[in-house]
Order: structure tokens, then C-alpha cells, then sequence
């Protein structure tokens, strides 16, 4: 349960604060410069060294204990956050001009070509790769596991001490991760399939 909560709320927040900032990003070449940079910047940093820093170092710079599955939850929601946005901006990069302009000819408003257009066809050709993002911060949930969080992988570690049977242990924990990430990912190549732009689908 621990697991399936981290999840849950790293990949809610993450999706919600990166869609938001990818959108905002595409529409702004201010804020495409500084996403980009702490963008940039995150991904060039393995996710196990910032959790550490700011589980550590960080809590001990302010003065502050933050609870481990706290610290988790977030820097996973941030580390899916600028995935989630840089995810977004390309798709919106990628949205062929002439839907705007049908829209143009139409007589839709700015807010009217977001809502009716623009939005629904970045989120639909962006869907199967933020689904699989998702399935990345589940497996991310493991590194919670090494500041202290009673996450699965900590129970199985420690089942296995002391019981001392790492095939059924193990096993069981490679079958819980693929129950639940195979169908996201399955579900991911077939809405892929279904909501490509007819352009990808003739590149195809």
C-alpha cells in the first residue's frame, strides 16, 4: 500500500504541475528557457542523488525533518513533473499549424482554439508517453526504500533476512511490478496506435 500511495500521489501531482508548465512552456519563450535549464539540470542528476541530497543534507541545512515517504513523494512528483512537461512541450511543438488555423477561419476565440483544438490533440498525442513516464515512477518507488521508507522492496528486503528464500521473495516482487506495469504499457502502444495525427500514421 505504501508503494501504490507513493505512486498515486507522485504521479497525480506530476502530471497535473507538468502538463500545466509543459502547456505554459510551449505558449511562453520566457519560461521555455528556464524550464528548460532546471530541466536540464534534473535530468542530468540521477534521481537517487537528489533524494538523498534533500532527504540529508538539505532537511539538515534548514533545520528541518521531513518525514521519508514525504521526501520521496516529492522529489518523485518534481522528477515526473518536468518529464510530464517536457513530454507535453514537444507534443505541442509537434501539432500541425493548420489545426490552428481552421480554427482561425472558424471565428474561435484564443480560449475557445485551446480548449476545442489545442488541447485535446496535445493530450491525446502525449497520453501514451505520460503513461509510460508513470510506469517509470513506480519503479522510482524502489529508491525509496534507501532513506528508510516501508515501501515493497524494504518488506521484501527484510522478509528475506530473515527467512533467507530470495527466489519465491523476489519473485513475487518481479510479478507484483509486472502486474501492474505491463498493462500501462500496453495500454500506452495501443492508445498510441488510435490517437496518432493521420501525419504520423502516413510516416508510419
Amino acid at each position: 500500500m505504501t508503494t501504490l500511495w507513493i505512486t498515486f500521489l507522485a504521479s497525480s501531482i506530476g502530471l497535473l504541475i507538468g502538463f500545466v508548465v509543459g502547456f505554459m512552456t510551449w505558449k511562453s519563450k520566457t519560461m521555455s528557457k528556464t524550464v528548460l535549464a532546471m530541466g536540464m539540470v534534473v535530468a542530468s542528476l540521477p534521481v537517487l542523488a537528489i533524494l538523498f541530497w534533500v532527504h540529508y543534507p538539505l532537511q539538515s541545512a534548514f533545520g528541518v525533518v521531513i518525514a521519508p515517504i514525504y521526501s520521496a513523494t516529492i522529489i518523485f512528483a518534481v522528477v515526473n513533473a518536468f518529464l510530464v512537461a517536457d513530454t507535453v512541450t514537444n507534443a505541442a511543438k509537434q501539432l500541425p499549424k493548420e489545426y490552428i488555423e481552421c480554427g482561425n477561419i472558424y471565428g474561435f476565440s484564443k480560449y475557445e482554439s485551446i480548449r476545442k483544438i489545442e488541447f485535446p490533440l496535445i493530450m491525446r498525442s502525449s497520453i501514451p508517453a505520460l503513461l509510460k513516464i508513470q510506469v517509470a515512477v513506480l519503479h522510482m518507488t524502489l529508491f525509496a526504500s534507501l532513506i528508510s521508507v516501508e515501501e515493497l522492496f524494504r518488506v521484501a528486503q527484510r522478509i528475506n533476512s530473515i527467512e533467507y528464500a530470495p527466489i519465491p521473495i523476489y519473485t513475487l516482487l518481479a510479478i507484483f511490478y509486472l502486474g501492474l506495469s505491463l498493462p500501462i504499457i500496453f495500454l500506452a502502444q495501443a492508445l498510441r496506435k488510435k490517437f496518432s495525427l493521420p501525419e504520423e500514421r502516413e510516416a508510419g
